[in-house]
């Protein structure tokens, strides 16, 4: 999120958990209840007019993301993260525009850490 103000942006996050909403819009975003596999919670965090769309759930749960986004809004870019590297392709199929894969990504971020002196 401090990326995303630091950019001039705005950033809306889909949760259904209500008590995560302070902590939301204490890190300087929008805070709206819902689910984001559903049109409805995507529309509702403006994703007409957004610049990227990230889904951080489980891999089956972000394919319904990604599919729902894209059926939404052809030309967004979507990041999605990816807990099960057999997942990839999935993902990418359904309209992913980049992935991340989650352990890879914190293992070499441990990894070059340890190797840091600072």
């Amino acid at each position: 999120v401090n990326s995303i103000r630091e950019a001039g942006l705005a950033c809306a996050v889909v949760e259904e958990d209500t008590t995560r909403a302070d902590d939301i819009t204490r890190a300087g975003a929008v805070f709206v209840k819902g689910d984001g596999r559903d049109i409805e919670s995507l529309t509702a965090a403006g994703i007409d007019h957004a610049v990227a769309l990230s889904t951080a759930l489980d891999d089956p749960d972000n394919l319904v993301v990604i599919v729902t986004a894209r059926t939404l809004r052809p030309d967004l870019r979507i990041v999605s993260r990816v807990n099960d590297i057999h997942w990839s392709e999935r993902l990418l199929r359904a309209g992913a525009s980049q992935l991340v894969p989650v352990y890879e990504s914190a293992g070499a971020s441990i990894a070059a850490t340890a190797m840091s002196p600072d």
